[in-house]
């Protein structure tokens, strides 16, 4: 199974023509043919030289004057590029939730154990701050005998570079404000770059065990289908040898015997090409493709662990998720995994039980 990115699908070139030009300032009207008459912005005039054009959408549509505007086309080569340079940024607030101030120790200590170390803490209050998590939207498509679409949401902390998987779960029953509740300063984020692929390893391991389980159901019908073919082609190849079995008892010449050896090979090779394409038919083949982003800001309340640890100290920040009321585990240092066991080596590295294995 291979999973790559791809453009705008055949389906959706007129939609990305329209939605792309017109947002840029110009124009589009259906013309005959499934062709499309637009009214070019002048960022877009230099792809064809015109202020206005016509593009056809197939090769039926080709004809004179007209643009062509299929994929691998220069027209649409250009729209991609225009539109790969641009685009816009969606953002949202998410409500604060249970914020927890006060009582921090107690939840770390009921939550994370940490071992080979000696804990402290700054304040016993935590400091309310804006957190960023982007979300990212990938549709994915599944190939087989049939085509299957599916919408993967991938929200990344950008404090921590984690899948939030919880709250992807509740995103659509939350409601999203355009505007802040209150100002509050920011927490430092990782690169949207990081958190990109972040959520990219993240929808490689969901849609290969989707991708997994599909592969169950489409190998039974590849079963059923096999099983048929090779039954098929079977009896007409024992038919043959039995027909060639009787001409060579009779003594026929060798030009008959000769014909019948071929038509066995034949359908041999015939029954080797059609199962060769039943396998190819019937495997999964996935492509994907990121379709939207936003960036969703929310309050949580952030304290300072300290970590002794012989002469090292170190500060860890830990942060509270008030929406999803949990206290959102630290990474370990070595393997970037959110665990709730921490062990301390003589440099006050922070590792997972695995990790920290000699």
């Amino acid at each position: 199974m291979t999973v790559e990115s791809a453009g705008p699908d055949l389906a959706d070139i007129p939609q990305f023509i329209r939605g792309c030009v017109e947002r840029a300032g110009g124009a589009v009207e259906s013309g005959p043919m499934g062709q499309l008459d637009v009214l070019l912005p002048p960022e877009l005039e230099s792809a064809t030289g015109r202020a206005w054009v016509r593009l056809a959408l197939s090769a039926d549509g080709l004809e004179g004057g007209t643009e062509p505007a299929m994929l691998g086309s220069p027209f649409l080569d250009s729209l991609i590029a225009f539109a790969a340079g641009r685009g816009t940024v969606a953002s949202g607030h998410l409500p604060a939730g249970r914020l927890k101030r006060k009582g921090i120790r107690e939840e770390v200590e009921r939550t994370v154990l940490f071992s080979n170390c000696r804990t402290r803490y700054e304040h016993d209050e935590a400091d309310v701050m804006l957190s960023a998590t982007t979300q990212f939207d990938f549709k994915v498509m599944f190939f087989s005998e049939e085509r299957r679409e599916r919408q993967y949401v991938v929200p990344v902390n950008l404090f921590s570079n984690q899948v939030q998987s919880l709250l992807a779960e509740r995103l659509a029953g939350l409601t999203i404000e355009s505007e802040p509740a209150a100002k509050l300063p920011e927490v430092g984020l990782v690169a949207i770059e990081t958190a990109y692929q972040t959520a990219c390893d993240a929808l490689r391991r969901m849609v290969a065990a989707e991708a997994a389980r599909q592969q169950v159901r489409v190998a039974q019908r590849f079963g059923v289908e096999f099983a048929r073919i090779s039954n098929y082609y079977g009896e007409v190849i024992a038919e043959l040898e039995r027909r060639r079995q009787r001409e060579l008892r009779r003594a026929v010449e060798a030009a008959g015997k000769a014909a019948l050896s071929h038509k066995i090979e034949s359908a041999q090779r015939e029954r080797e090409r059609k199962l060769r394409e039943l396998g190819e038919t019937y495997g999964i083949r996935v492509r994907a493709r990121l379709s939207s982003v936003r960036c969703l800001w929310q309050p949580k309340a952030f304290f300072k662990l300290l970590i002794d640890r012989g002469s090292s100290t170190r500060t860890l920040v830990l942060a509270y998720d008030g929406l999803l009321e949990r206290l959102e585990l630290p990474v370990c240092d070595s393997c970037r995994c959110e665990t709730n066991r921490l062990w301390a080596s003589p440099t006050a590295q922070l590792l997972c039980p695995k990790c920290a294995k000699p």
